[in-house]
């Protein structure tokens, strides 16, 4: 793991502390809810954002945009993340019924995100090769095999990590057979 991936690990530490912490009573959730997400929409149309990224830039003497590829945002990504985590932790506890109904579309959608993470790029690319210009072409057909694979694959994973460990036994075990 790199420096960029580094600079956005804090980014994930709040997501999994976000996911110990218990749902704050329905008042304070509602706040924070909306707090969070006023929030965001400030940050985006003001461009505080785009300027604290400018700074980190200037500050590194342009090594940020240079080197880091997608992390040079790092520092507009953690105000991002701070909103954004605001949000989903005020969501638990916030009780609005239109969550409630979303639930099962998060859920699905949750359950293929290691596949989004993993695909979507390639895909892109590939599709873009294909298909030049043709947007909403890539990224229908993008999501479409991101989806099929994702069913397919994550929805067995206890049997896929049976037949991986079979055929890649950890090197501990390989190492007792020689």
């Amino acid at each position: 793991m790199g420096p960029r991936l580094w600079l956005l690990w804090p980014i994930w530490l709040a997501d999994a502390y976000l996911h110990r912490l218990r749902p704050l009573p329905r008042g304070a959730s509602r706040r924070l809810l909306l707090f969070s997400l006023t929030g965001l929409v400030a940050l985006k149309a003001s461009g505080v954002e785009d300027f604290l990224n400018g700074v980190v830039d200037q500050v590194t003497g342009g090594f940020a945009t240079a080197h880091l590829r997608y992390s040079q945002f790092f520092l507009g990504d953690y105000l991002v993340a701070i909103l954004i985590a605001g949000a989903i932790h005020a969501a638990r506890g916030a009780d609005l019924a239109f969550l409630a109904a979303l639930r099962k579309p998060i859920a699905a959608a949750a359950s293929i995100s290691f596949s989004m993470y993993l695909l979507h790029y390639p895909l892109f690319f590939f599709f873009a090769a294909l298909f030049p210009r043709q947007m909403f072409t890539i990224g229908l057909l993008t999501l479409s095999v991101i989806i099929v694979f994702g069913i397919t694959f994550e929805r067995h994973r206890a049997l896929l990590n049976g037949i991986l460990a079979a055929l890649w036994p950890p090197k501990d075990q390989v190492s007792a057979y020689r």
